[in-house]
């Protein structure tokens, strides 16, 4: 992953969406000269550890916009993420709509928070989207899973 990038989803908050309240996950680095992003806290917030639980142990937040990191225009990345969404839906994977956004609000990037799957499983999900990596939410808080 170019390091730019890599950067960039440092400073990336994602937002779950679980009907009745959203999960808000932290960035893992704050943001340039005089902000923060969602705190430092790697603990997920707002959401509780009990809104938390309905992800079980663990969510893959994947998407299907800007594949390889390349930008695409606006309409492209909604069919992509309708097709993904439709194929999430066909193969019986529970799953959460999700924003991955730069903490001053630069852009956003929807998605999936899959659960109840493993690692390689959400790999092949990525892989397939052209995705150079993921995000996963533990309860210790947000990793990236990158592309080697």
């Amino acid at each position: 992953m170019p390091p730019a990038l890599e950067a960039a989803w440092a400073r990336t908050r994602v937002r779950i969406d679980l009907g009745d309240r959203v999960l808000v996950v932290p960035a893992l680095a704050e943001t340039p000269p005089g902000g923060r992003c969602g705190g430092m806290s790697p603990r997920p917030r707002n959401g509780t550890l009990d809104a938390y639980g309905r992800l079980s142990e663990r969510a893959w937040v994947v998407t299907a916009w800007n594949p390889f990191g390349r930008l695409l225009p606006a309409a492209d990345n909604e069919a992509r993420h309708e097709a993904f969404a439709a194929a999430v839906r066909a193969s019986g994977v529970r799953a959460y709509p999700a924003v991955g956004e730069a903490c001053d609000g630069g852009w956003r990037e929807e998605g999936l928070a899959l659960v109840g799957i493993e690692t390689p499983t959400a790999w092949r999900w990525a892989w397939e989207l052209h995705q150079l990596g993921f995000f996963e939410v533990t309860r210790a808080g947000l990793g990236i899973h990158r592309a080697r």
